[in-house]
């Protein structure tokens, strides 16, 4: 199959400037996903396609605050244990089968609890889901759930359908690779190392939506192939770092190319390195340590990714100060490079050098979303043979990398990045608690970290209501992780998306490139 601009930029008789159907949008994705088991990973690139073609509860708006989804309607009880959700009349799936109460029960309670990594957390409180009705939802809670609005968009908890999952092994399923769902396009076709097709919903329940005939997410390699494709119009838009940052500024100064930030305020997104605690040389702290005091968080953000971002200061995300919760002064994050006291840290670990220099030889698996990460690995090698330890480099594609990492454990220390999203529940209690160690299970705790101090704090913070006593719980919890470091985080990371001028309405959601794209359009050329 062959995607031509014309193909995409339909004509049309309606104005320029108001909403148009019709066309088709073309999309990278960055690298292209392992599945497209929305409801069983937090994958960047299987949430990029799977929002399009499941659906949660709720929604994220623009202002990042919950809007109804398949419910029309909801109340939660004051004291945070219970939650009751109306659905919507004459949703269907995309096999023509109509959505009950039945689904989200057996969404909730048999898929997104047992299998999903971020929901397998945020919904550890709930215990039950009653379905009184077809059309009604009743959960309850162990414990108040302050966050539950925010953790139901389809992006962290899709509903899924009861009639093609139930009774199966959840884990090997031919849903994972052709999802129905009740979104606003129907998956159509994955040809693997070119595209994945998605159609119309015609029986999308938004009247008249979504307005493109079809969307077409399309699988580039090669960084300066995906420039080009995006400059020669061949594409219509780039998200997530699909562009390199460099070039992303140089394309927005093209009259028919748009970069903007907008869309990404939902992800707190954090670029860090994981750490295998439980192998040599990374199973001692003081060399964790010693590797935040060798890199320069400062020139990475300024020279690898463009200025788009800040040196982080914690663990968390510097936007959950707008929620209370602030780094402060913690030890183990200079904003520069310290190569004496890194020296120091790695004698005090006994990792002496040898008479040629070496102290160590270590393997970085560097994640394979693109130039900017195989940049920083190199930038990382370079600073790290300064005090001593050589740097052997890997990269793999995204299912071998994954596979390597969280069912194998085979692997030394490897780059990443983490969206913390709105809350630090919903984000980032997966990377440290210990029940969050689990074989097989994707974007959990793969450093195998574990400490008790720290679980009983983020259980606490899970549950606390009261803000300041909540912020006092997570500083506590940032100063532990400051000095044990079984993560190392590099920066706060901000986004960009590059679009052609005639894609329209792409960020309308607080979800940004994850939203539903249901009132996307494309103008006519």
């Amino acid at each position: 199959m062959a995607f031509l601009v014309p193909w995409g930029l339909t004509s049309s008789a309606l104005a320029a400037d108001s909403p148009q159907s019709g066309g088709t949008m073309i999309f990278l994705v960055q690298p292209e996903p392992p599945s497209l088991a929305l409801y069983a990973s937090s994958s960047g690139p299987i949430e990029q396609i799977g929002t399009k073609i499941y659906e949660g509860l709720l929604e994220v708006d623009a202002k990042l605050q919950p809007a109804p989804g398949l419910a029309s309607e909801y109340s939660i009880a004051d004291d945070g244990l219970s939650a009751t959700f109306k659905l919507r009349k004459g949703v269907k799936w995309h096999d023509g089968e109509p959505l009950t109460s039945a689904d989200v029960q057996f969404s909730f309670m048999e898929v997104l609890k047992k299998l999903h990594p971020r929901a397998s957390i945020s919904l550890k409180n709930l215990v039950s889901v009653d379905t009184p009705d077809d059309a009604t939802v009743v959960m309850k809670f162990s414990a108040a759930t302050p966050y539950l609005a925010r953790v139901l968009s389809g992006k962290d908890t899709p509903i899924v359908p009861k009639h093609l999952m139930a009774g199966k092994d959840l884990k090997n399923l031919d849903l994972a690779n052709r999802p129905v769902g009740t979104g606003p396009y129907k998956f159509v076709e994955w040809r693997r190392g070119q595209f994945v097709l998605l159609e119309k919903n015609q029986d999308y329940w938004r009247e008249g939506l979504p307005r493109p005939d079809r969307l077409v997410g399309r699988f580039i390699a090669d960084a300066a192939t995906r420039v080009a494709a995006l400059e020669n119009s061949e594409v219509h838009l780039a998200a997530l770092g699909a562009i390199p940052a460099i070039e992303a500024k140089r394309l927005d100064a093209l009259p028919y190319l748009n970069m903007s930030t907008e869309g990404y305020g939902s992800l707190s997104s954090i670029s860090l390195l994981e750490f295998n605690t439980k192998v040599h040389p990374f199973d001692k702290k003081e060399v964790r340590q010693a590797v935040s005091h060798v890199i320069d968080r400062e020139y990475i953000v300024q020279n690898i990714f463009q200025g788009f971002g800040t040196p982080a200061k914690s663990c968390l995300s510097s936007q959950f100060s707008a929620i209370g919760i602030n780094p402060g002064d913690l030890p183990n994050y200079p904003r520069k490079q310290d190569l004496a006291r890194a020296a120091e840290l790695l004698d005090a670990a006994g990792l002496k050098p040898d008479a040629s220099g070496i102290r160590a030889e270590v393997v970085h698996d560097i994640i394979p979303y693109g130039e900017e990460w195989r940049r920083l690995g190199e930038y990382i090698k370079q600073a790290l043979e300064q005090v001593g330890i050589r740097v052997t480099l890997r990269y793999e594609d995204a299912a071998t990398w994954t596979r390597r990492l969280y069912t194998e454990y085979d692997f030394q220390f490897s780059s990443t990045y983490h969206y913390h999203l709105i809350d630090p529940v919903l984000g980032a209690h997966r990377f440290f608690l210990s029940s969050s160690i689990k074989p097989g299970v994707p974007y959990v705790n793969v450093t195998r970290f574990s400490n008790e101090k720290v679980d009983k704090l983020l259980e606490q913070a899970m549950v606390e209501l009261d803000r300041e006593k909540r912020a006092g719980l997570y500083h506590e919890f940032q100063a532990i992780i400051a000095d044990e470091m079984p993560s190392l985080h590099i920066h706060d990371m901000q986004f960009a998306t590059v679009s052609n001028t005639v894609v329209m309405e792409h960020s309308t959601s607080g979800l940004g490139p994850y939203g539903p794209w249901y009132d996307l359009w494309i103008k006519a050329a």
